[in-house]
């Protein structure tokens, strides 16, 4: 009736009879308590508060459509919101083509990333704070579900401006005699492990000058000169601005560590379903 300001063509457009929207429209003014419309025997107009319940109405039908499309997607998983339990381990490996491919298909989810380390990840998800997490780990608590979500070859790190720098591979025997900057504290506790346990079966003491925390510190420490550091294999370093530092790949023998995705057990959301799929494949 806004649109057309004319009783008879409004009522045509509707597919209703004149007397009935005529009815209509009394009621609506009726409910809302004031009147919309002036009318005469020759044309009808919006009054100021017709034009301002026109304008306020348009903009609720918006968003209720809005809403009816969000519901759908949300079913589908295509909208929704995770809460995503992480380490800088995977951030720097697996992780951006997975949410790559995560964002092509829910374009709509809003995902909150934690920076959690392993063990961290594993309370976050049975108390409820995480929907799903992706430790450094293979074994996790039996009451979560968890699968293997990337594999990792470890790399010795180092200043690119060093003669290791140009190598194409390092033997953990060569990495013992060199200043090492280890991991240290329980985010990196399956790393940590790994690596004493392979010095240990060759028989090496590692040459520890430094500890570190996370991978940035790491990374700024190598950058540094204060000595060598060990981490996941990285393609592309310089791409994330760390071109001060070269990954130079571990053989003899080669060192393995693994990401878990892990979340609970029970009924799936659309959106943690789709995020599943993706690393199933």
């Amino acid at each position: 009736m806004a649109e057309e300001l004319h009783f008879r063509r409004a009522a045509e457009r509707l597919n209703v009879t004149q007397p009935a929207l005529t009815r209509l429209v009394k009621g609506l003014e009726q409910a809302v308590g004031v009147q919309l419309f002036t009318r005469n025997t020759r044309n009808v107009d919006l009054t100021d508060a017709g034009r301002l319940f026109l304008r306020e109405a348009q903009i609720g039908l918006k968003h209720l459509n809005r809403a009816e499309q969000l519901a759908r997607r949300t079913k589908s998983g295509e909208s929704g919101f995770l809460a995503i339990g992480v380490q800088d381990f995977i951030l720097l490996s697996a992780f951006p083509e997975i949410m790559r491919k995560f964002t092509l298909l829910c374009p709509d989810v809003h995902c909150h990333l934690l920076d959690l380390s392993s063990y961290q990840q594993i309370e976050a998800l049975q108390e409820g704070q995480i929907d799903v997490g992706f430790p450094l780990t293979r074994s996790v608590d039996r009451s979560i579900n968890s699968r293997i979500a990337a594999r990792h070859q470890l790399a010795a790190i180092v200043p690119s401006t060093s003669s290791i720098a140009l190598a194409s591979q390092i033997s953990l025997s060569d990495l013992a005699s060199l200043p090492l900057i280890m991991w240290h504290g329980s985010g990196a506790r399956a790393l940590q492990e790994d690596l004493e346990t392979q010095f240990v079966a060759q028989g090496l003491k590692p040459n520890i000058a430094h500890w570190s925390y996370n991978t940035v510190h790491q990374l700024s420490m190598v950058a540094a000169g204060m000595g060598v550091g060990i981490g996941v294999l990285v393609d592309g370093v310089s791409q994330i601005g760390w071109n001060k530092v070269t990954f130079v790949p571990i053989v003899d023998p080669e060192i393995t560590i693994y990401t878990s995705i892990i979340w609970r057990k029970g009924p799936l959301s659309p959106a943690l379903r789709n995020l599943l799929d993706i690393v199933k494949h």
